[in-house]
């Protein structure tokens, strides 16, 4: 995570979008979350997958 957060942290600025076009379990839409900016993260799961992703991003509700 911390790596991530260096890379999106040098490479945008606070607003930008992170585009993650292999989403995963939602490690860098996490990181690009904290770091203020906004996000997009293409991902074909299972439903599996999905309540991993899920579980790792911040809800806004």
């Amino acid at each position: 995570m911390a790596l991530l957060e260096r890379v999106i942290a040098t490479s945008s600025n606070e607003g930008d979008v992170v585009l993650d076009p292999f989403c995963g379990c939602g490690t860098t839409i996490d990181a690009a979350e904290k770091l203020g900016r906004a996000w997009v993260g293409m991902v074909s799961l299972t439903p599996a997958g999905a309540l991993q992703v899920a579980a790792t991003i911040p809800s806004p509700w």
